[in-house]
């Protein structure tokens, strides 16, 4: 995924259906049928929210439905290569998928009306009442 240094990789979850979040390449040292490889996420995908668009050179993860980092913040998806040899050999590895929040939650306050009662003569600056309000949304949002 990219960048390839980083420990996961990250999409916003409000990205579009197709949007690129990783690339996957695999290495395999055989010649031939040995050598051809295909991948597959086989967990951690079950609502189909990611799909593989594979290529001779890499396989792109690529977004396949709505996200909501409200809901699921995170993905841990289970990739399986698998050669073409006889016998197959295979090997797993797994794509860790934060979702970056964005600002689609509205603050939204814990009453629709607050009351309260306050003295004629109470000096400036006195505490009057207390509002609360809460957001979904994470960080700066």
């Amino acid at each position: 995924y990219f960048p390839s240094t980083a420990e996961f990789a990250t999409v916003d979850e409000d990205a579009e259906n197709g949007s690129v979040v990783a690339a996957v390449s695999v290495v395999d040292n055989d010649e031939g049928p040995n050598g051809e490889t295909t991948v597959e996420i086989t967990s951690g995908n079950e609502l189909g929210h990611f799909r593989l668009d594979s290529n001779k050179i890499f396989d792109i993860v690529r977004v396949n439905g709505d996200l909501d980092r409200e809901k699921i913040p995170r993905y841990n998806l289970t990739m399986v290569v698998t050669d073409k040899g006889s016998p197959p050999r295979s090997s797993t590895a797994f794509l860790i998928i934060n979702v970056n929040d964005v600002n689609d939650h509205e603050p939204i306050f814990d009453k629709s009306e607050y009351s309260t009662s306050l003295r004629e003569l109470v000096p400036v600056g006195s505490f009057v009442a207390s509002i609360t309000a809460t957001d979904q949304d994470t960080g700066i949002n």
